[in-house]
């Protein structure tokens, strides 16, 4: 084990990472946004200007941590969790059919009690699967390896297994709301940097937003708790994989009936309904027994 010296200047050193980054974002979120009004976008028009910001946050931030991680020092744990070999192609497997069947099963009965309905024109829109598949392979690898490979790993250095389980996910779900905002057209201009963050803070007023952070705590934790059993990254990438096309596909084939209340299955995020969290709480469940069942196995 390293010195505690060395492990608290790692976490020092993520901590400043994180809060660069978003200073970073905010220098080029004006140029980034001029440049993307040049191009030409399709029927889902241009992103919103809080979720270009969200991007080039993430971005610097995982720019930062490339940068300095001989300070932070999570490369041994990095490369341990990525680890490609058949135990990997398992875990990988397994995370994917965890997360797609349960919300297979989740839209089933929603659609059968009429909460969600079908949507006739869904094949017409099929060619949009390979690149929801493609996004998912990017985001699932790319966020895990930031968020359980680097932060999830550094924290469990300095704080041990649970507080790092909780402070990572709760840094996973405080994230996710900077982007949400989708009524802000992108635009190249520093006024749009004080809406990005006013948007941001005035959204936890909002019952749903509140909803949406729940939901992303429990999937951080149910990732967290997959990469800490596994010993390995892939587990919580094939889950990540799995909700994330299921979330990106879930347009095509399903619509909201608006005389249910998305208290009850949450909205297209697929995260900020009640009977959802109880999934979630499913899924946690499992993956922490079949995880368990597993290492015994192979020890």
């Amino acid at each position: 084990m390293a010195p505690r010296s060395t492990r608290s200047s790692g976490l020092g050193t993520l901590l400043l990472a994180v809060l660069t980054a978003p200073l970073v974002a905010a220098a080029l979120l004006p140029a980034v946004c001029y440049l993307l009004g040049f191009l030409s976008w399709g029927e889902d028009g241009p992103p919103s200007t809080g979720r270009v910001f969200a991007r080039l946050a993430v971005f610097s931030f995982i720019l930062a941590v490339g940068l300095l991680h001989r300070r932070i020092g999570y490369a041994p744990a990095l490369r341990a969790g990525l680890r490609w070999d058949a135990r990997g192609r398992r875990q990988l497997a397994q995370g994917i059919a965890l997360a797609f069947l349960p919300m297979l099963g989740l839209a089933l009965a929603a659609v059968a009690l009429g909460a969600w309905r079908w949507l006739p024109q869904a094949l017409e829109k099929m060619a949009r699967l390979p690149g929801y598949f493609a996004s998912a392979v990017i985001i699932s690898v790319l966020e895990e390896m930031l968020f359980r490979g680097v932060i999830l790993s550094t924290l469990r250095r300095t704080w041990g297994v649970v507080a790092a389980v909780l402070v990572s996910a709760l840094f996973f779900a405080l994230l996710h709301p900077l982007g949400s905002p989708e009524d802000t057209p992108v635009r190249a201009s520093w006024s749009a940097l004080a809406a990005i963050f006013s948007g941001y803070l005035a959204a936890f007023a909002e019952p749903l937003v509140l909803r949406q952070i729940v939901g992303y705590f429990l999937v951080g934790v149910i990732l967290a708790v997959a990469t800490v059993r596994s010993g390995r990254l892939w587990y919580a990438v094939g889950l990540h994989f799995g909700w994330v096309f299921f979330i990106r596909a879930d347009g095509l084939f399903l619509s909201r009936n608006p005389a249910w209340s998305s208290l009850y299955f949450g909205n297209n995020r697929l995260v900020d309904g009640v009977l959802i969290w109880f999934f979630l709480l499913l899924v946690l469940i499992l993956v922490d027994r079949m995880s368990r069942k597993q290492s015994a196995m192979e020890s």
